[in-house]
């Protein structure tokens, strides 16, 4: 074995891993059996190898890593070498690393512990149960299958994308302007999910009504990556799920509250009337905003964004410091911005 072992080649020395106390992506099995003529395996020779997607440090100042497996192999007494291969399609064994990092603490305390960096394709080997880890004793040789436990995988993580502005984002959804004071439409994009395995993803989107993630009252249910939705008023819980060919990853919970043009300025205006600023000042930014939204209730689209671009330069004009005018201007550019790209509806338009 160990002329074998010779012929495998140099292989990169890899840090010792650091994600010891994070729950893995995957977890595989590593039980071993005799090679050739050598003994059964001698108690105590067992390992696991963990797959994380991405490590998170234990402490400060570690490494990140990603496609990351940390392998761990208890031995009976000091290996005289170790390697993980990888079987190929024709049955050939392909070195993946070998195992440089033993640690013996005492005859009771003897294990390799190391960590290796996988691309795409070791990642579908491995899942796939087609890596080994192989132990030279040097009289003695032992294989070991690393068997995926794949009731103990993490399935992909998924996350929806929501719409700029951030700031009509908050934790429990995403506010949504109404432009016809009845209706909204919004895209639901599933592609921020990840898998931990780089497999493809199937999606499935449930849409609740009310802020709950009721069962009995779905009223949408959809698979696609990216689909648009038109909401009415009110406030929607959304659930996205994702899956691969391994497992279920968690779902994904938002909500979606729709309301009209003048319902958001109406939010807005017990804010302004909290913020420190000369009365007549304020005053005068009441009452636009004030009529703004009864415009926006009235159906006067035109006349309610032409209400916001005035607002909107009395606070430029206003020399108020830097952070209080962008507090102020960014909640009602939002709405006008929620009609269209540019800005204001066109003349005569109800939307």
């Amino acid at each position: 074995m160990k002329r074998i072992v010779i012929l495998l080649g140099l292989m990169a020395l890899v840090l010792p891993g650091f994600a010891q106390n994070q729950i893995p992506d995957l977890v595989s099995f590593i039980s071993f059996t005799a090679i050739s003529n050598s003994p059964p395996p001698p108690a105590g020779l067992r390992g696991e190898a963990d797959y994380f997607r991405t490590t998170k440090p234990v402490f400060p100042g570690m490494p990140t890593y990603t496609n990351r497996l940390e392998v761990y192999i208890g031995l009976p007494v000091p290996a005289v070498a170790g390697w993980i291969m990888e079987q190929e399609a024709d049955g050939s064994f392909t070195p993946v690393a070998e195992l440089t990092h033993q640690i013996n603490e005492g005859s009771e305390y003897i294990y390799f512990q190391q960590g290796l960096t996988l691309t795409t394709n070791q990642i579908h080997h491995l899942i796939a149960g087609d890596f080994y880890a192989v132990v030279d004793f040097g009289d003695s040789s032992y294989w070991g299958r690393l068997a995926p436990q794949y009731a103990f995988a993490n399935g992909p993580t998924a996350k929806m994308i929501l719409p700029p502005p951030s700031e009509m984002h908050t934790w429990l959804g995403y506010t949504v302007i109404s432009t016809n004071n009845r209706t909204a439409k919004f895209i639901l994009d599933s592609s921020n999910c990840t898998d931990p395995f780089y497999l493809p993803m199937q999606f499935s989107w449930v849409g609740y009504a009310g802020w709950n993630a009721n069962p009995s009252a779905v009223v949408f249910t959809a698979t696609n990556a990216v689909l648009t939705r038109v909401f009415e008023l009110g406030v929607q819980a959304i659930s996205l799920q994702a899956d691969d060919m391994i497992a279920t990853g968690k779902p994904f919970y938002f909500s979606v509250n729709v309301v009209t043009a003048g319902q958001a300025v109406n939010f807005y205006l017990p804010i302004l009337k909290s913020v420190s600023m000369p009365a007549r000042q304020r005053r005068v930014l009441t009452e636009v905003l004030t009529c703004a939204a009864k415009s926006f209730d009235q159906g006067k689209m035109v006349a309610g964004c032409t209400l916001l671009e005035v607002y909107i330069l009395l606070v430029k004009t206003s020399h108020f410091d830097s952070g209080l005018t962008a507090s102020l201007l960014r909640p009602m550019q939002d709405v006008v911005d929620a009609f269209q790209p540019g800005g204001k509806p066109n003349p005569g338009s109800r939307k």
